[in-house]
């Protein structure tokens, strides 16, 4: 689902393949890795990929792997995951949709709550061997964080199959039970307080990495909306909020220049466009354009799209709020409407340039046309 596992060197000597090519007699080139699957499906596939000395990405091939289900935790509520790119519009809408009364967030325009996220990343580091084998076989004491992962010893798979079910089974089926058990609880709480008694799902932002394919294999039930803007209006709006803060974001800090920028962007672009095109449980897809212009219609097709109540009443209550102080503070033009479309005439000539070369082979499989 585009989250790398694991990844191994290439340090262990073959001396079958030294016979076969002499002149890699020195030259290490063998592998070993363990890690956990947690797959959507009894069959999950995995991609092997080689890196080249020049860091070249080499497909070598796919595996078919036969997973179980990994908890038996009974949980009452679901996951809302709402997956997006920075600065597309997703604090607006978790505030839209946090007044829906069968969805429960926690005060989104106070706080950006990754309860949900928080314990399926828990989970997805303790699940791995690299992780749980520290137990018997520690590798890095003097590091504060050992147990959260490194090298794994040789010797660390006990040989006594009852120690070995216990490491590599029981402990990591009751780490999810404790996970899903946290996360059932906050939001049955929560939405206690907000007095919704029919809530069904919990409202979460995500990002398209590994808390999200957690939360996706965990809940059967669980739904996803993922919400577009135009990649170039969004990269404008990156550029105007960092510069209303005062100091850089979203990946920009990262990069030397804006145009390095540009460039840095394709990689969430693919990810989100992976996410688009996944071939299980298809996700609901909000476009911010099409919100802009008319809101109400959007969320009604978002609405009934999720099995949820999408009666005027119900879209009158979610759109009739103010907008908060977060909420204004976020904004980087005047209005809504004036951020759709703003690229034309934000974007240097250098800048058009470079998302013509970088991400137009990106733009139409989101929906949105070339660079002119």
């Amino acid at each position: 689902q585009g989250v790398e596992l694991v990844r191994a060197s290439v340090n262990i000597a073959r001396p079958d393949v030294a016979s076969a090519y002499p002149a890699a007699a020195n030259v290490p080139c063998g592998f070993r890795f363990q890690f956990a699957c947690l797959g959507p499906s009894p069959r999950a596939a995995v991609t092997l990929v080689a890196f080249t000395a020049q860091n070249v990405a080499v497909s070598l091939y796919d595996l078919t792997i036969q997973t179980q289900p990994v908890s038996a935790c009974q949980t009452t509520l679901s996951p809302l995951l709402l997956t997006s790119l920075g600065r597309s519009g997703s604090t607006w809408v978790m505030g839209l949709l946090a007044r829906h009364p069968e969805v429960v967030a926690y005060d989104p325009h106070t706080y950006d709550a990754r309860v949900a996220s928080y314990w399926a990343t828990m989970f997805a580091t303790l699940a791995q061997p690299r992780s749980y084998l520290q137990a018997i076989c520690p590798t890095d004491l003097a590091n504060p964080h050992w147990f959260v992962g490194g090298d794994i010893a040789a010797e660390a798979t006990p040989p006594d199959p009852v120690m070995g079910h216990h490491l590599h089974a029981e402990s990591v089926s009751s780490r999810a039970d404790f996970a899903l058990a946290r996360i059932d609880l906050f939001y049955t709480e929560a939405a206690a307080a907000q007095n919704k008694p029919a809530t069904r799902y919990v409202l979460e932002k995500c990002d398209p990495l590994l808390a999200r394919v957690t939360l996706r294999n965990w809940y059967p039930a669980g739904r996803e909306i993922v919400l577009l803007r135009e990649p170039r209006d969004a990269l404008c709006s990156v550029l105007a909020f960092n510069k209303k803060r005062g100091y850089v974001s979203f990946g920009r800090e990262s990069v030397q220049s804006e145009e390095d920028y540009v460039r840095w962007y394709t990689a969430p672009l693919t990810l989100l466009r992976d996410t688009l095109n996944a071939p299980h449980r298809p996700v609901a897809v909000l476009r911010y354009e099409e919100l802009v212009a008319d809101p109400a219609g959007a969320l009604r097709g978002l609405l009934q799209g999720l099995g949820l109540d999408a009666s005027d009443a119900v879209i009158a209550g979610m759109l009739e709020s103010p907008a908060t102080e977060n909420l204004v503070f976020h904004r980087t033009t005047a209005s809504p409407a004036a951020s759709v479309g703003r690229w034309k005439s934000d974007l240097s000539p250098e800048l058009r340039a470079a998302c013509r070369t970088h991400l137009d082979p990106l733009l139409k499989a989101l929906g949105y046309p070339a660079t002119h």
